[in-house]
């Protein structure tokens, strides 16, 4: 003989589904806060600066000529501000910054050999904090896990800041760079734009 509580629940299958979606948003939200607070400390300590330090070198490397500008816009930050989080990473020898070509008047900026690889430092220690979190799964519940979080990803992207928000500490040779596996950040922007676009 089944328990009460199961019994009741096969005669309430609506309230029995909206106690699991609570027990979800419940362990979900506790997964998302500590993992995310996890990666923020291990990139920190591996890098030796802050996460907004860290997106800033990010943006440098896979953008070699930017500038401070560019920086404030990737990142939502005021002028001064990316201008203090750039002046910051100079001192510290982790970007160099020369003449823009365009307009002698502002810098473009680049990473030094010590900010390359304090970067690294940083997507590494990302890569394997999450790892540790998910290899302890069977494999085939992280190819199901892949395409589930593929799904949340997409359905995230309600402006265009999204990619700059969403990508910013990624590895984008994981998947900017792939046909078969495309970035499903990348992909919803493309077809939200397209959707918004003149008949």
């Amino acid at each position: 003989m089944s328990p009460r509580w199961l019994r009741e629940d096969e005669t309430d299958s609506i309230s029995w589904e909206r106690r699991q979606d609570f027990r979800l948003e419940n362990l979900l939200g506790a997964l998302v806060v500590t993992v995310s607070e996890r990666v923020h400390e291990r990139m920190q300590a591996a890098a030796g600066c802050s996460s907004t330090s860290i997106a800033a070198l990010q943006w440098v490397g896979r953008g070699p000529g930017l500038r401070t500008c560019d920086v404030a816009e990737a990142l939502a930050l005021s002028t001064t501000g990316a201008s203090q989080v750039v002046a910051s990473l100079i001192a510290e020898g982790l970007i160099q910054r020369t003449r823009y070509q365009h307009d002698q008047r502002q810098w473009e900026l680049r990473l030094t050999e010590l900010g390359a690889r304090r970067t690294l430092d940083a997507m590494r220690a990302r890569a394997d904090l999450i790892h540790e979190v998910v290899a302890t799964l069977p494999f085939p519940w992280r190819l199901r896990l892949i395409r589930i979080v593929e799904k949340l990803l997409a359905r995230m992207v309600d402006t265009p800041r999204t990619v700059l928000e969403v990508c910013r500490h990624c590895d984008w040779n994981a998947c900017r760079h792939s046909i078969i596996e495309p970035c499903p950040v990348a992909v919803a922007q493309a077809e939200r734009r397209r959707s918004n676009r003149p008949a």
